[in-house]
């Protein structure tokens, strides 16, 4: 017999089914419980940071051998999305070491090995967890030195060799090296030249460090630390080390008997927009391990204040959350981390649809004014941009709302806040990543029939999400149009590029931003169509609200100008935003464990209840004696 209460557990399961199937996105089931299950290993456990480098690449070595080979992850993407979301919820740094050794580095081998057998020799290595590659592109002496590579690879045509150099100190490489007896593979990005004559960028691989230490000609640094993210960080510096052709990853490019160089590109830029191509492979991972770091984050704050009583002259003993100011705080942050996963999972499904790299034709809008990102995904950059600003914020916000508890370790907040930050400028720098996309979108409008610009006439209501959609469509529009205006005005002037572009740049920052919001809340609001339980589906939407909203009342000052939003409606947001979290917080413990990862996982005593005990019991003590003990032996 069911019993109503049997009724409610089940209708309540239904709903948290469905929140986690629109959270998944194109990640699978199967492959999220198995790395649960790998993730929860004592090897996994982070009590001890002492060693914290070896630590992570022993922790590298073991999930290695536990997922299939790269060959079939990078076929089977949404694999791939999986190991970025658990292990960056797990642990930040072994994140960090599973989108540089797979995404950067065995992305690289397998795009360009051409089925060379010393390549693939390499690339089995790695694959069976016994080397870790080392990503070389970053450059110390020059900001965005991808643009202009000085590391040398020179030909000698007499032995078929090439040698690898370091000019000067600007040329120092930045990397993951500083494990100095650690088996790196290092995957160089050079200048090759051919007869003194230099021909563009490519990527050589080549032992830069075994269990003896540093191959011949190689000096590696000790690790300059990055706070929060504990990572084998530091310096590499190559003195005419010598690697056989093989090492050069050449694509189609060759280089004849007689030391004749060829390449089909014929353009060192279009040659620089190729060999950096394969970058792109891990935008879409960052993306997922970005809002996979922020809904754990906001997870753990919600059940902190959801049972955290507070001694408040005004309530005593009244959970945190029954305070309207921080709820509507977490419920926004909740928010930002629904609609910035939507964002990563569209970015993600279209990386899974696309097995191939896109070979840059050297005539996309945009190209290489800032950085080399400009033949690449204008989708996937934004959205790396986007979820990265997106996790800072929710992290940041999730480790405040809970006071002394959001500052230890132990927590994580610190170490989730942590990714963030260091994805800032992982696999390209976001600035100049949505600089490069805003420029591209100008040129799109300077090429194409106008876009919409105003408004369709319809009624929509302020928590409608089509005037959500409508408005930041024309705001990224509106935006776009105006800077091309500027732009053709500065170039007939007679104005150079750097005089054209750089008075814009604030502003195509914040067209880049407005494509970025536009792609997040359309993306969204397909998944909103999507659902099919009712409870989710009014959840999800009010969560959508509350960010839709949360934006209008942020850009309110330009859309009010624009006359795209009346002074009365913006006077009601802040109060729908309000009423909003009122409801979503009646569901907060569905939420929490929708949103939220198993403690076996993140092993943060603040996603337990109750918290104190929780805490005590994941510390080591060290005791005095009994003083009853004490006392009583005295006595006697």
């Amino acid at each position: 017999m069911t019993t109503d209460s049997d009724s409610a557990l089940a209708a309540r399961q239904t709903t948290i089914d469905a929140l986690e199937t629109a959270l998944a996105g194109p990640r699978l089931p199967h492959d999220s419980a198995h790395l649960a299950r790998i993730l929860t290993a004592d090897i996994y456990r982070d009590d001890d940071r002492s060693d914290s480098y070896r630590r992570t690449y022993a922790q590298l070595t073991e999930l290695v051998r536990a997922l299939p080979p790269a060959t079939e992850l990078f076929t089977r993407r949404a694999g791939l999305l999986s190991v970025s979301e658990w292990t960056a919820v797990a642990d930040p740094s072994l994140c960090l070491a599973v989108l540089i050794h797979y995404g950067l580095c065995l992305g690289t081998l397998l795009e360009f090995e051409n089925e060379d057998p010393a390549v693939v020799a390499h690339r089995k290595a790695m694959e069976s967890g016994d080397k870790f590659g080392a990503f070389m592109v970053t450059e110390i002496g020059y900001g965005n030195s991808s643009l202009a590579v000085r590391t040398q690879a020179v030909y000698d045509p007499e032995t078929r060799e090439f040698v690898l150099h370091t000019p000067d100190v600007d040329a120092v490489k930045f990397t993951n090296a500083a494990g100095s007896d650690l088996p790196k593979l290092g995957v160089l990005f050079a200048r090759l030249m051919v007869g003194g004559t230099d021909r563009g960028v490519f990527p050589f691989v080549f032992d830069l460090s075994d269990a003896a230490g540093p191959r011949p000609g190689v000096r590696l640094s000790a690790p300059a630390e990055i706070p929060l993210v504990s990572f084998d960080y530091g310096l590499v510096s190559l003195n005419d080390v010598r690697v056989p052709n093989s090492a050069w990853l050449r694509d189609t490019a060759s280089i004849d008997d007689s030391g004749m160089f060829h390449d089909p590109f014929g353009d060192r830029d279009r040659r620089l927009q190729r060999t950096l191509a394969p970058v792109q492979n891990v935008w879409a991972m960052v993306s997922t391990s970005l809002a996979a770091v922020a809904r754990a984050s906001v997870a753990h704050a919600l059940a902190f204040a959801a049972h955290r009583p507070m001694m408040s002259r005004l309530t005593p003993g009244e959970p945190l959350l029954r305070y309207r100011l921080l709820r509507r705080s977490l419920m926004a942050a909740l928010a930002t981390s629904w609609v910035s996963t939507c964002a990563a999972n569209a970015a993600g499904r279209a990386w899974t649809q696309s097995p191939a790299v896109p070979v840059p034709t050297g005539t996309e809008p945009g190209a290489k004014t800032w950085g080399p990102w400009g033949a690449s995904s204008q989708m996937f950059g934004a959205i790396k941009a986007m979820t990265t600003w997106a996790a800072e914020e929710v992290t940041a916000t999730s480790r405040l709302r809970c006071g002394v508890a959001g500052c230890l370790t132990r927590n994580r907040f610190l170490h989730h806040q942590g990714l963030g930050l260091v994805c800032n400028a992982a696999a390209g720098d976001n600035l100049l990543i949505v600089l490069d996309a805003a420029r591209a979108l100008v040129a799109d409008a300077e090429q194409e029939s106008p876009r919409p610009q105003d408004r369709s006439g319809a009624a929509f209501a302020l928590e409608d999400p089509r005037l959500w959609l409508e408005l930041a469509g024309i705001r990224q529009n509106r935006l776009a149009a105006s800077i091309s205006n500027d732009a053709t005005g500065r170039l007939l002037q007679g104005r150079d590029a750097f005089d054209t572009w750089d008075p814009l740049a604030g502003r195509l920052r914040e067209l880049g931003v407005a494509y970025g919001l536009h792609l997040a809340i359309d993306s969204t609001v397909a998944v909103l169509d999507a659902v099919h339980d009712a409870q989710a589906a009014t959840i999800l939407r009010n969560l959508t609200a509350v960010y839709a909203l949360d934006q209008i009342d942020r850009h309110a000052a330009w859309l009010i100008s624009e006359d795209l939003l009346d002074v009365d409606d913006y006077r009601r947001i802040e109060s729908s935003i309000m009423h909003l979290c009122d409801a979503l917080a009646e569901h907060c413990d569905v939420l929490t464990e929708a949103f939220g990862y198993p403690g076996g996982v993140t092993r943060a005593p603040i996603g337990r209840t109750p918290y104190a005990p929780a805490l005590a019991s994941s510390l080591a003590w060290t005791c005095g004696d009994d003083p009853r003990s004490s006392s009583s032996a005295s006595v006697q």
